[in-house]
């Protein structure tokens, strides 16, 4: 990964994304910041202080067809880990919740999934890494494959 992707992704730390939050076209960052508080406690039972977020709002243009993302910055990294652990409760619910990378990982992360979904195994994914059968595998951008990693 090169310094500059490194340094994006220091800089996102605290994000998180929210996708398929329903969005009227006119709503306001106070809104955006109101209706995550809602939704941590109506659907996770987990209260979230309003001075522990540092900005929440839409990101993208609005259009009728699709809700706009959700882009949340906590101020402290230990209240986003705190949300991100009461994320995993959102399953069976039609919203759901990614950490905010760079361009580059998430290219990286979307050629992962493409290669689980091939060999129709569970994983589990860590920043730019996956596991398989305890085995770990990387992206190799160059050649564009998934390779295991040799420790």
């Amino acid at each position: 990964m090169i310094k500059q992707d490194h340094i994006e992704n220091r800089s996102r730390r605290n994000n998180f994304l929210f996708f398929r939050i329903p969005d009227s076209g006119k709503e306001t960052w106070d809104d955006s910041e109101a209706y995550v508080i809602q939704l941590y406690a109506n659907k996770l039972g987990v209260t979230v202080n309003p001075s522990s977020i540092e900005r929440a709002h839409r990101i993208v243009k609005y259009t009728v067809e699709k809700p706009r993302l959700i882009i949340v910055k906590f101020g402290l990294f230990k209240h986003k880990q705190k949300v991100l652990y009461a994320a995993l409760k959102l399953k069976g619910i039609n919203i759901s919740i990614s950490e905010a990378y760079s361009k580059n990982v998430r290219q990286e992360r979307a050629k992962f999934s493409a290669y689980a979904r091939q060999s129709n195994r569970q994983y589990t994914r860590r920043y730019n890494k996956q596991t398989i059968d305890g085995k770990t595998y990387a992206y190799d951008a160059t050649n564009d494959v998934v390779s295991d990693v040799i420790r």
